[in-house]
């Protein structure tokens, strides 16, 4: 009898021990175990993170003043932006333009397109106070219906502007300083006069969607 209790006893030992080679008993083995999860949540805890800002990455704007008080006089200057984002700061701009229209008895036909990128100074999304440097170039036929010409303008601006987000809806303004140099080609003898050529501001409404 004591034989077959000793031989238990053996098989029970050597049991307990293959499951747990170190000896644990199962206080402690939970002990181990809370400790390791303890260090793990404290390294994923200590760990630093990127914001993540909610934010829509493009947007399609138009600019309904300019259009109203380019009507005003006669002339028909319909540019839109659209701005695509990237991280938290910046995004590209690119904004192409269609010049039609009389003024002060002369046609013009042509077209317009600036490129630029913006710096969103808070860095939580594209939206608030940006800075946006930009490129701008300009064609333009002209005729009074005895003489006719062409100009070209190229310019560089810096703006500074604000835009503000409400779901999808877009507005923004901005307003900045603008160099242009005109290159103008005319009929022997005619001259012309170019509006906005030097040092000039530019300020801007816009109205758009985001998506």
């Amino acid at each position: 009898m004591i034989k077959k209790f000793l031989i238990a006893t053996i098989m029970f030992a050597s049991v307990v021990f293959a499951n747990n080679p170190y000896g644990y008993t199962s206080s402690e083995e939970t002990s181990a175990a809370a400790g390791v999860l303890s260090k793990t949540q404290e390294t994923q805890t200590s760990a630093p993170k990127e914001t993540q800002y909610d934010d829509f990455k493009m947007a399609l704007a138009l600019h309904p003043v300019s259009l109203i008080v380019d009507g005003v006089q006669g002339l028909i200057y319909f540019y839109v932006t659209f701005e695509l984002g990237f991280g938290n700061r910046f995004s590209l701009i690119t904004r192409p333009g269609i010049l039609s229209g009389d003024y002060d008895g002369t046609t013009n036909s042509g077209f317009s397109i600036n490129e630029g990128f913006r710096f969103y100074l808070s860095g939580r999304g594209h939206r608030g106070w940006y800075l946006e440097p930009q490129f701008m170039y300009l064609s333009n036929d002209v005729s009074n219906g005895r003489h006719s010409g062409s100009i070209s303008m190229v310019g560089i601006e810096l703006l500074l502007g604000r835009k503000v987000m409400n779901g999808h809806f877009v507005f923004g303004y901005d307003l900045g300083l603008r160099f242009t140099s005109t290159n103008k080609i005319a009929d022997a003898g005619v001259d012309f006069e170019v509006i906005g050529d030097g040092l000039g501001i530019d300020l801007n409404l816009y109205l758009g969607f985001a998506f």
